[in-house]
């Protein structure tokens, strides 16, 4: 008999809606959040933080002043009698260091983005933020997968050697409450999390004081329990086999969407089937499951 690790009395109200949502998808099927597999491709699109960029304006003028320098150096050389020539040449020095004094002033007027000071800190819990952004793609942390852009993301480690069951975590400065979950977060791993309110990046999130207020650890290491489970997973669903002699109740298999080591989301997403007899397979068709950017987490089954 199989311990269900996401049954955790420490467990906040706000999570368990959060695995409610979870099931949740625009067409369902019984025991499943199925969704087209579309959605579940589209949702690894832009996921990294957004890097300062340059306005518009600021890019024309760049092209229009290299464009004339092109052209004037060109010239020089595609004619020769152009070549001594000495308005031609002071043209294109006084080109040449207009361009270079418009660069410094725009990268000191607009310069990279700095990592921020929140960046490296150990938040509790064995919990460490890698990294604060921006964020532009889809919604997932509510299962809606609505386009968003500008939203507040952070990602966070679990430095430790215990798996996260579920974690609360606020950044806050006077009146300003930024609020995220992270669900299903083992040892070693990186999740990138969405503001839940989807605000965006407050201006100098270095003063933003970071706290875990709730925090749940699997009771049990989750485990696909390959020694009575065959999992395997398709484009459009995930198949079961019940490799016992016993008659299973209940199977849910946990995943989330990924891309390279990086977690997508802080939500994790769940498949179920009832009633697996002995030796039985069968398919559930798996809502945000993507054969390409989706994986496994563990299995939870009952007699």
């Amino acid at each position: 008999m199989a311990v269900n690790p996401m049954n955790n009395k420490n467990l906040s109200r706000t999570h368990s809606k959060e695995l409610a949502k979870n099931n949740r998808g625009k067409r369902t099927r019984k025991n499943s959040d199925y969704k087209t597999t579309a959605t579940a491709a589209r949702q690894a699109q832009s996921q990294a933080p957004q890097k300062a960029a340059w306005p518009t304006k600021v890019k024309v003028t760049l092209g229009i002043l290299f464009g004339i320098l092109v052209a004037a150096l060109i010239l020089r050389l595609a004619v020769p009698s152009l070549q001594d020539n000495p308005l031609l040449n002071n043209l294109t020095t006084l080109l040449l260091g207009i361009s270079c004094g418009a660069l410094y002033f725009i990268r000191k007027d607009y310069p990279a983005p700095k990592a921020s000071k929140l960046d490296g800190v150990a938040i509790g819990n064995d919990l460490e933020i890698v990294s604060t952004g921006r964020y532009a793609g889809l919604f997932v942390e509510d299962g809606s997968d609505e386009t968003v852009s500008d939203v507040f993301c952070i990602r966070v480690k679990n430095t430790g050697s215990t798996g996260v069951q579920y974690a609360h975590i606020t950044l806050t400065r006077g009146g300003e409450c930024y609020e995220f979950d992270i669900t299903t977060l083992l040892p070693g791993e990186t999740v990138q999390a969405l503001e839940l309110s989807r605000q965006t990046l407050p201006e100098k999130p270095a003063e933003l004081t970071a706290a875990v207020t709730t925090y749940a650890p699997f009771s049990e290491t989750p485990s696909m329990h390959d020694d009575v489970l065959e999992v395997a997973a398709s484009q459009n669903g995930i198949t079961v086999t019940n490799r016992s002699d016993a008659a299973m109740s209940q199977v849910y298999v946990y995943y989330k969407n990924a891309s390279g080591d990086l977690l997508l989301g802080g939500i994790t997403y769940r498949a179920g089937l009832t009633d697996l007899g002995p030796g039985e397979t069968r398919t559930c068709y798996a809502g945000h499951y993507s054969q390409d950017s989706s994986r496994l987490l563990f299995v939870t089954y009952a007699p």
